[in-house]
């Protein structure tokens, strides 16, 4: 049986940096849960450099903004967070703390957005969007099971009542449908 605190982990991202066509790197979280490590190397796997993470913090997700920062998601149960680093994986910085099993991990370089997903069925599974320094944090999708999700308020011009979207049209009358 797979266990991910048994079986490590590697999820690979390659980049390449805006400075120079030529220099590309690979990086990966490894998500022992006794050591868990993110790592970086060039594209041919030399150069390895491995930084160690809290124990039990559960890295996953990977992702990198324009310039190069590195942002990864925690999955413990509670007070999990959403780290970022420099392109070296100097300066670990949380972003975003008190998240509840963080999974995915994608960056909007237009937006300047960092969005995550969790997967916490006890208070819901999320996706969430920050700014890319941690402000503004928004849940986009909450769903409490898997066929009960609901778009946020905040975030759709349509209102909603009870998991389902009203919308009108011109030539309508308000019609209810479950969102999908």
């Amino acid at each position: 049986m797979f266990t991910r605190w048994r079986v490590p982990v590697l999820i690979l991202l390659a980049m390449l940096h805006a400075a120079t066509a030529s220099a590309q790197a690979l990086y990966w979280v490894d998500t022992r849960f006794p050591a868990p490590t993110i790592n970086k190397a060039d594209a041919n796997g030399n150069a390895l450099s491995s930084v160690p993470l809290p124990a039990g913090s559960l890295p996953e997700g990977l992702a990198i903004d324009a310039t190069g920062k590195v942002y990864w998601a925690e999955a413990a149960i509670s007070s999990a967070k959403i780290n970022r680093a420099a392109s070296d994986l100097t300066g670990i910085t949380p972003i975003v703390t008190g998240i509840s099993l963080g999974r995915g991990v994608a960056v909007d370089p237009i937006a300047q957005r960092v969005y995550w997903t969790t997967s916490n069925l006890f208070i819901a599974s999320t996706v969430r969007r920050a700014a890319l320094d941690g402000s503004g944090v928004t849940v986009l999708s909450r769903c409490r099971r898997a066929t009960t999700c609901a778009a946020s308020r905040s975030t759709t011009p349509a209102a909603r009542s009870g998991g389902r979207i009203s919308t009108r049209t011109p030539s309508t009358r308000p019609t209810s449908t479950a969102p999908g």
